[in-house]
This record gives C-alpha cells, structure tokens and sequence, in this order.
C-alpha cells in the first residue's frame, strides 16, 4: 500500500508541477539545493538506516503541506511523531 500511495503523490506532484509552474512547489524534488557559498549540492540516493527506505538528497524542498503531496506526507510524518511523543511524555508524567 505504501508504494501505491507513494506513486500517487508523485503523480500529484507532476500535475502540480504543470498546473502551478511558476510556483515553488514545481521545483520541489526538480532541482538541485544551493549551497551557502553559492554553488548547488551534488544529488545522492541515500537509503534510510530505520526505515531501509531510499530518498533522493540535494534536492529542493518546498515545504509546502498545502500544494505539495510529497513535503505534506514528510511534514505530516514528522508532526504525527512528535505528538506521538507529546502524548507519552503526558502520559508518563499521569497529565490528561
């Protein structure tokens, strides 16, 4: 299921990316990430060590959880963990 609901957020993305070109959205996962010193990164397929799964890095991110599907599926992970962890922390401390 997961790489289904993968494959449909890259198909989003690419009817974004044709919809909205002038946007930042469009960019997103497209092109290479600057660099402070002016230069842009070089692009590696890295593997996660927890999850075992791959992911491009260099690339821009938007960041955007209402235009784009692959940055709101990210953001949306990361805020689902941390109020994961809020509500144990609560939990442990016996707070309602």
């Amino acid at each position: 299921m997961s790489q289904l609901s993968r494959a449909n957020r890259w198909a989003l993305k690419s009817v974004v990316n044709k919809l909205l070109p002038d946007i930042r959205t469009s960019k997103c996962m497209v092109f290479r990430a600057p660099l402070p010193d002016g230069g842009v990164s070089d692009i590696k397929l890295c593997r996660g060590t927890d999850t075992k799964k791959a992911y491009y890095h260099g690339l821009m991110s938007c960041g955007s959880i209402w235009t784009c599907p692959i940055c709101a599926a990210k953001v949306s992970e990361r805020r689902r963990q941390e109020l994961k962890s809020a509500l144990q922390v609560a939990k442990d401390k016996d707070l309602r």
